[in-house]
């Protein structure tokens, strides 16, 4: 549902995993110097998502496999 913006949402970095813990501490090391779009928490498709623009302005989105 956005629009592109070359440059502001180009493309987004994917960080899938099947671990909590695992995927709260790659969060926590991202998040440091970022600005946060969604706060790492449950949504209708993953136990655990999130998405921020890392300090150095890459998009990430992070979030629990949920098949795992």
């Amino acid at each position: 549902g956005q629009d592109h913006e070359a440059g502001s949402n180009a493309f987004y970095v994917s960080l899938r995993g099947s671990s909590t813990d695992e995927i709260l501490q790659r969060w926590s090391a991202l998040a440091d110097g970022a600005t946060i779009q969604q706060p790492i928490g449950p949504s209708a498709w993953s136990p655990l998502y999130g998405m921020l623009t890392d300090r150095f302005g890459v998009i990430w989105i992070v979030d629990i496999d949920p098949r795992a």
